[in-house]
């Protein structure tokens, strides 16, 4: 918990009153001032410049594909790299100008791959290019050491292990559980990444905060998704008609079991938000439970009421938690 979080629960129970929380906001330097406001803004404009530089790099190669040469898409992929790798040279005595131009130069790693995987068809797997662009970006995150560059490796190297499931199945997993529908290893590898950034990371960043809510917003997903697919069996085709139904039990075996650690966690860290993401998890699971009771026009009005007192209940559960954790700090 971040120092700020702190303080404003205390003051929220009534430990801390208005005064003293301005003045412990003052004292720890937590109270944004002109200048504090003029660097974000300036940081906040850099990465949204860096940002979209980077897209129109890529919407220009896209854009002129069938124009430029062969030799020249490459040449001019190699040239940008490199003018991003100056870029990164000559902005070392400047920290925020010098991250972004790191990002940059990861980034442009892959473009650049990805133009000569096309441009000479060398006939390698998607999985195979992920997986190389994220070789190539490690080393740049492990020099940053910046959580959106941590991030932009996670997510490629995400993609490089999904794009290997569909290529590579493991026959003993695909015999046991049924199939790839409940994606264990990308789960393991987002909580590994989870617990990673929650021991190291700077606890006053932003980025401490957001990242690892983003990851846990992800978990929810991929793990609820299969489970309300295998749970709610034909009825799933209601909400989902494209997405192939799995109707394995291991399924939804694997999603309780996972839904139980994180709740655990949650009430053992007294963090709401992971206890949301684990309440409407079970939310969504038990509304596809209940439409294998017939066909989805006459159960509609059951399953109404139950969303809505679902979320009645998880919204008293979460206030009282809150509530009860917040009195338990302010002791």
């Amino acid at each position: 918990m971040d120092h700020r979080t702190r303080l404003e629960r205390w003051h929220d129970a009534g430990a801390l009153s208005a005064p003293g929380l301005a003045y412990a906001l003052a004292a720890l330097g937590l109270r944004p001032d002109t200048a504090r406001w003029r660097v974000l803004t300036d940081r906040l404009l850099l990465g949204c410049g860096v940002l979209a530089l980077l897209s129109g790099i890529v919407m220009m190669f896209a854009a002129n594909w069938l124009a430029w040469p062969r030799l020249g898409r490459v040449a001019l992929a190699a040239a940008v790299l490199l003018a991003a790798m100056a870029a990164a040279w000559g902005t070392r005595r400047d920290p925020a100008a010098h991250r972004w131009a790191v990002f940059a130069v990861a980034t442009l790693a892959g473009v650049l791959l990805a133009v000569i995987g096309q441009a000479y068809q060398t006939g390698a797997d998607a999985w195979q290019l992920f997986a190389l662009w994220a070789l190539l970006a490690l080393p740049w995150a492990l020099y940053a050491r910046w959580l959106p560059l941590w991030a932009l490796w996670l997510a490629i190297a995400s993609l490089a292990l999904v794009a290997w499931q569909g290529v590579h199945r493991l026959d003993i997993w695909f015999l046991l559980f049924g199939g790839d529908e409940f994606n264990v290893l990308l789960l393991l590898a987002w909580g590994a990444a989870w617990a990673v950034c929650d021991r190291y990371a700077d606890v006053d960043r932003w980025g401490r905060r957001l990242l690892p809510a983003m990851l846990a917003l992800g978990m929810t997903v991929i793990a609820t998704v299969p489970a309300c697919l295998a749970l709610g069996g034909s009825g799933a085709e209601v909400l989902l008609p494209d997405t192939p139904v799995a109707g394995s039990v291991a399924v939804a075996v694997l999603w309780a079991a996972w839904m139980g650690i994180q709740g655990g966690l949650a009430i053992r860290r007294r963090e709401v938000f992971l206890l949301a993401l684990t309440a409407f998890g079970v939310w969504c699971a038990l509304l596809a439970l209940l439409s294998r009771l017939g066909r989805f026009d006459d159960v509609v009005w059951l399953l109404a009421l139950v969303a809505v007192a679902g979320l009645a209940a998880i919204a008293w559960l979460l206030l009282d938690r809150l509530r009860a954790w917040r009195g338990e700090d302010a002791r």
